[in-house]
């Protein structure tokens, strides 16, 4: 709930996808953060060799199935809250 936003998990994951190693962060709380479709984009396409999730917590954003499904897709192995 700090209001990190789309903006805020765009320039996460850019920053992630730069990274030179693959970064230990396995979970990610981004609930009641405003996290909308390019936020969720964001996630979907960086770099699966650099971003690993075991947790994706993205409740309170109003996803929709389809963007659910997408997170699920992308990070298989991950328990995703939406």
């Amino acid at each position: 709930g700090q209001g990190v936003g789309s903006n805020g998990v765009v320039e996460l994951t850019t920053e992630l996808n730069r990274a030179k190693e693959p970064v230990p962060l396995r979970w990610l709380s981004l609930a009641h953060n405003r996290v909308g479709a390019d936020g969720v984009s964001a996630l979907v396409k960086s770099d699966p060799a650099k971003l690993n999730l075991y947790h994706l917590d993205a409740r309170g954003n109003g996803l929709t199935l389809a963007q659910r499904a997408a997170l699920q897709a992308r990070f298989p192995d991950a328990v995703i809250e939406a």
